[in-house]
């Protein structure tokens, strides 16, 4: 969530050392290169939300939702991670909206335009 929405010069040298290291991102059971990498970044923007399943750990998985500030940073992320059929952490499911509603209430708390 942070690597999509801090600032490019902040993010960029810190995994392009993670590449450099062969610490790539893991999505779908294989490494990710960067132009991939990259590719999801902005898919998490678009979307506002990021949902992992078995890529970090085995039998995981998680949901993150962005919280923005009034000059429209993100501050904060709110996520939820859970045991593979623990919960329904399904990017349209009641929990994924209670996230993105927590989110939105804080975010507009913080005076972010909605």
């Amino acid at each position: 969530m942070f690597a999509a929405y801090l600032p490019r010069e902040l993010v960029a040298p810190l995994l392009d050392a993670e590449f450099a290291a062969g610490v790539a991102p893991r999505m779908d059971n294989r490494k990710l290169n960067k132009a991939e990498f990259d590719a999801y970044l902005e898919t998490v923007r678009d979307q506002q939300f990021a949902f992992q399943r078995g890529d970090l750990l085995v039998g995981l998985q998680g949901l993150a939702v962005p919280v923005f500030d009034a000059e429209q940073r993100m501050v904060l992320s709110l996520s939820m991670v859970s045991l593979v059929g623990q919960r329904d952490l399904e990017p349209d499911g009641e929990i994924a909206a209670h996230l993105r509603a927590a989110a939105h209430e804080i975010s507009a708390s913080l005076g972010a335009q909605a």
